[in-house]
Formats: C-alpha cells, structure tokens, sequence
C-alpha cells in the first residue's frame, strides 16, 4: 500500500523511521477497515489526508531541492531555462499537494460515517498513482543532476511526467466532487 512504501525504506535508518513506518502502517490499516465496512471516522480519514499530503510534498520538495541545485551548475542557458521550467511544474504541483490535506478522504465521510466505495476506490487508485508518478519523476531528477548536461529526451521525460502529475492531481480533485 502506498501509505508504507516510502517508510519502508527509512525503516532501518533511525527510531524515528520506525515509528514513521508504525504510524502509516496504522493509517494504512484504517484505510483498509474503512474500504472494507464503508464506513469511517472524519478525524481519522482528516489523519490519512495529512499523511497523504506530508509524503507527497516530501516527494516533491526532493525534486525541487534537486532541481534548485542542479540549475546554477549548468553552463548553458537553453539548458537553466528547461530546468526552471520544470521546478516551476514541480511548483505547481506542491501547491496543489498541500491542498490534498483539505480536500481528500475526510471529504468522504458523510454524516452517517458512510462512506461511498465507488469514489473511495478513485482516490486510493489515484493516490497510489501519484505517489508512484513522484517516486519515479525523483529518481530521474536524481540521474539528471549526475550527468553535465540536460539532454533533450530527459527533459521531455521529465516535463510529461510533471504534467501527467499535475493532471492527476486536478483529476483527483474532481473526483472528490463528482457523483459516483
């Protein structure tokens, strides 16, 4: 499940990794009880939303931090241009990231703590997505700040998974609105 992937790895790191990964384990868990009763707890889908956003702005802000560095040590103008172009993707998409811990499953608990399984199963499909989408456009990032130059095909692998993150995103919050 997409709530544990990321602190699986900083699982063996520190204590705090540890108790990361029991935390989203226990999300994780909800989550799961509520996909299968259909029914939830608006605080505790509030606690998903928040964990949801925090991991994917942590993805994010890597990118942003790797993309910030990497920009100053181009030589070539074409090449700084591209790169700013995608940090402000990369913006534009931890501003909509933010708003995730708004909008998102505590949306979906309705006042008789039902939830609807159709739209449910859309926004984990959706999150799972993203966070996968981030993982993958990251290790890219990471490989790019390797090399010297920016080649273009990295580039515009780079700029469609950005833009298929932002339109993901904007996808997931029509989803919250949409009927089922």
């Amino acid at each position: 499940m997409i709530l544990t992937d990321r602190v699986e790895r900083d699982r063996r790191t520190t204590g705090e990794g540890r108790k990361h990964l029991k935390g989203a384990q226990k999300l994780a868990s909800r989550l799961q009880r509520t996909v299968n009763t259909g029914r939830a707890n608006r605080s505790q889908m509030r606690e998903v939303d928040k964990f949801m956003s925090q991991h994917l702005s942590s993805e994010i802000s890597s990118i942003l931090e790797t993309l910030d560095s990497h920009i100053s040590n181009l030589p070539s103008l074409a090449s700084k241009e591209k790169l700013s172009e995608l940090f402000s993707k990369s913006t534009q998409i931890l501003d909509q990231i933010k708003n995730m811990e708004f909008e998102g499953y505590q949306n979906l608990v309705g006042q008789t703590r039902r939830t609807n399984p159709v739209i449910l199963d859309k926004l984990i499909n959706v999150d799972t997505d993203i966070s996968t989408l981030l993982l993958t456009l990251r290790a890219d990032v990471s490989k790019l700040v390797k090399s010297e130059k920016l080649i273009a095909t990295e580039y515009q692998k780079m700029s469609g998974g950005l833009d298929e993150a932002i339109r993901t995103l904007e996808g997931r919050r029509n989803s919250l609105f949409e009927p089922a």
